[in-house]
């Protein structure tokens, strides 16, 4: 599969799109506002799309532009017509970007994370209750447990039958240990046995995340760039 194809199944995770293929809303369980404009670049091609709000003409005016810009092969620099699009959009906070990534071949995770599930989320009342809403639709969800506490967990943030993105996260007394790397590895190989993909983003200034990403060995298949 090319970065570009990966590209497009990691588009298709992040929103719901109406009939139009314009953007209705984040694919997530709060199914959040989705951004006015998105650009996904990969090393193989571009993709782009608007918000259902975009008045026409403001989305054939960022159309042109999205036709102009260039394959990067670096993509942590900002796209060439930036300045363009934010001239047009106007934002009022400034645009988010950052790396999409796929795992490799992972030997199986070796620990103590476990499968949580309605059965057993008190363990994250200690330390993880803002995933409690989750439990159930972010499966698989897997926790490092320790003290009967959930001190690292990782689950399914956007699914679809062909990938799956993580969401990660530590209590902030437990971090710095290496925890979140167990936990995400645990939660791949469940993503693969589950017969999807599982794939990882964040953004580049997300030091921490980018580090989990990088003992993982992890590789950039595109990048994100979006504004609100």
């Amino acid at each position: 599969m090319t970065d570009f194809d990966l590209l497009k199944l990691h588009l298709d995770a992040l929103y719901l799109t109406d009939a139009g293929s314009r953007l209705v809303c984040v694919n997530d369980l709060a199914q959040q506002k989705a951004p006015r404009f998105y650009l996904g670049r990969s090393r193989g091609g571009n993709l782009w799309r608007f918000g259902a709000c975009i008045e026409t003409s403001l989305m054939t005016k960022l159309d042109r532009l999205c036709q102009r810009e260039p394959v990067a092969q670096d993509l942590s620099v900002a796209p060439a017509f930036e300045s363009e699009y934010l001239s047009l959009l106007n934002p009022t906070q400034p645009p988010y970007s950052g790396p999409a990534m796929q795992f490799p071949d992972l030997a199986p995770a070796i620990g103590t994370a476990r499968l949580i599930t309605e059965s057993n989320s008190n363990l994250l009342n200690d330390f993880h209750t803002d995933w409690l809403p989750d439990v159930g639709s972010s499966m698989p969800l897997l926790a490092l447990i320790k003290d009967d506490q959930a001190i690292a967990v990782c689950g399914s943030v956007r699914i679809t039958t062909a990938v799956v993105e993580a969401g990660v996260e530590t209590a902030s007394k437990h971090r710095g240990h290496g925890y979140a790397v167990e936990v995400v590895r645990a939660w791949a190989t469940a993503v693969r046995k589950s017969g999807a993909r599982p794939i990882y983003s964040t953004s580049w200034q997300n030091q921490a995340s980018r580090r989990v990403a990088e003992k993982l060995g992890l590789s950039i298949y595109g990048s994100d760039y979006h504004i609100q």
